[in-house]
């Protein structure tokens, strides 16, 4: 019952009681006043009546306590039982408001742990994975600095290998030997259980921190080891050495949940990397056999079509030349019989320029099936350049309208050379060069010559027509040509003569722009 209302009831019904006691008293003096003045004197009488209001007075004030007191003595009883119930729903209270700060901590630990997977899961590379890790420990469950030491099973040390607010120098000096047993991060590693240790200047040597106390003065560090299957792979070294945040068991628990899933992402990513080395270690093997065989393939083509050209070059020498030497020979009789104004010399002339031409195509398959003899000089380069580019401004250049320029390096250093066979390889490219800018518009010609350490380089370049991509790896095959006249043995026998002195021959070119032929001769043959 409401307090109020049992009292406001309580005041009334006093009240009311007094009134009727008051009023009973009233009438019975009245109606009893005639009878007791008989035996009463009237002073007796009031005195008598006071008294009876007295009494009734005294005995409704009584009755009146005795309710006050009951209700006083339930007030108190229902207080106390207010005050129980309300230190129980404290303790219910303070109680749930615990159980949720630890579901709340879980909650957020269990969203850290989440958020730290999914962005160790999103990537294969070890170093993206240690990133990851190193960033997401440090950032979640707010530490100042991080270590991640790997076991190296050849060496047999714990390396650190990534890091986090340490500098580099610090780290270089962290190597630990897996045999330095005393040592407390080795220790942890073979018990496998994390640890909190005291921090030294020697960051790779901390000790076993003491007591609670002691640890509130040192700086410390917590170590966790870091497991993938069953195996240890190394270990994670956290400090709060900034912001001197004591480190607690509590730390260790949290880290642990972190670190069971890092060792397993850090030992995947290595199996990873190790597989994708290994793939491409056998790529790179493959493609080497592959590049042997192709090379195989084709010096065994080449040595039968040499065989063949050789076996062919005899019977040209035998079969061919001869003959060729008696056409000669009775053309020029012939054309001696034939006055220089008959419209018939021209006939003889084409005979014997047919027959030039023959004997060349013979003289260039006989070269070409035949190991170049070298006769070895002493010579700048330069000088072969400057005899070849006199004798063709003279000739070629005029003929094709050849617009030439040299750039020749005057400090260019002598190299032994069969003189007469680079003057040939060097003219052939030159005359090729003149061929193909027969038709264009711009006609240019450069020839630059300079060196390394090691070769000394002629390169050079034309404005002529180019040549198609398709036939780049062609041009130096034997009977490959784009003239309408010609063997195609001209660059196939400039390439063998190159190699003869341990050389290279190369083209770069660019359709209607040019081409560029590069002759690299070794200083030292």
């Amino acid at each position: 019952m409401n307090a109020e209302k049992y009292l406001s009831r309580l005041k009334w019904f006093s009240i009311l009681i007094f009134s009727f006691l008051l009023l009973a008293l009233y009438y019975t003096g009245k109606l009893l006043l005639p009878a007791l003045k008989s035996f009463f004197t009237l002073a007796f009488i009031k005195f008598s009546f006071v008294a009876g209001i007295f009494i009734v007075t005294a005995l409704s004030f009584t009755v009146l306590f005795v309710f006050i007191n009951q209700f006083y003595l339930k007030m108190r009883h229902f207080e106390e039982e207010l005050e129980e119930t309300n230190i129980l729903m404290k303790k219910m209270t303070d109680e749930a408001e615990r159980k949720n700060d630890l579901l709340s901590q879980r909650n957020e630990e269990l969203s850290n742990l989440h958020k730290i997977i999914r962005e160790m899961t999103q990537t294969m590379d070890l170093t993206k994975i240690l990133d990851v890790i190193l960033e997401s420990i440090c950032k979640y469950l707010i530490y100042d600095r991080a270590i991640i030491c790997l076991v190296d099973e050849e060496k047999r040390v714990l390396k650190p290998i990534h890091s986090l607010g340490v500098d580099s120098n610090s780290l270089s000096r962290m190597t630990i030997p897996m045999t330095e047993k005393t040592n407390p991060i080795v220790q942890s590693m073979l018990e496998k259980k994390p640890r909190i240790l005291k921090w030294t200047q020697d960051f790779a040597h901390p000790v076993n921190a003491g007591d609670t106390n002691d640890l509130l003065h040192k700086p410390v560090i917590a170590v966790i080891p870091l497991e993938a299957r069953g195996k240890i792979i190394g270990v994670l070294i956290v400090d709060n050495a900034t912001s001197k945040k004591i480190l607690e068991e509590r730390n260790l628990r949290e880290l642990l949940v972190y670190t069971n899933q890092a060792g397993l992402a850090i030992e995947n990513a290595r199996l990873y990397e190790t597989e994708k080395q290994f793939k491409e270690q056998l790529q790179e093997q493959v493609n080497l056999a592959i590049k042997k065989l192709e090379e195989t393939q084709s010096q065994l083509i080449q040595s039968e079509k040499l065989s063949a050209l050789g076996e062919m070059a005899a019977i040209v020498s035998h079969e061919v030349r001869n003959p060729l030497s008696t056409i000669r020979g009775s053309a020029e009789l012939i054309d001696e019989t034939i006055p220089a104004e008959s419209p018939n010399k021209k006939y003889s002339n084409f005979i014997l320029q047919e027959v030039d031409r023959l004997n060349r195509i013979v003289t260039d398959i006989l070269s070409f099936s035949q190991v170049p003899r070298l006769i070895m000089k002493k010579i700048s380069i330069n000088e072969i350049v400057d005899l070849l580019c006199t004798f063709l401004q003279a000739s070629d250049f005029v003929k094709h309208e050849i617009k030439y320029h040299g750039d020749l390096d005057k400090n260019l250093p002598q190299v032994n050379v069969d003189v007469e066979q680079i003057k040939q390889v060097v003219l052939n490219v030159i005359q090729n060069a003149c061929h193909f800018m027969a038709n264009q518009k711009i006609r240019q010609l450069e020839i630059k010559t300079y060196s390394d350490s090691k070769n000394v380089y002629l390169k050079i370049n034309d404005t002529g027509s180019g040549i198609p991509p398709e036939n780049i790896k062609k041009i130096f095959d034997p009977f490959f040509s784009t003239k309408a006249k010609g063997t195609g043995l001209g660059l196939a026998i400039s390439q063998n003569i190159v190699k003869a002195h341990k050389g290279l021959i190369s083209v770069e070119s660019k359709l209607n722009v040019g081409s560029s032929f590069t002759i690299a001769l070794p200083l030292e043959n």
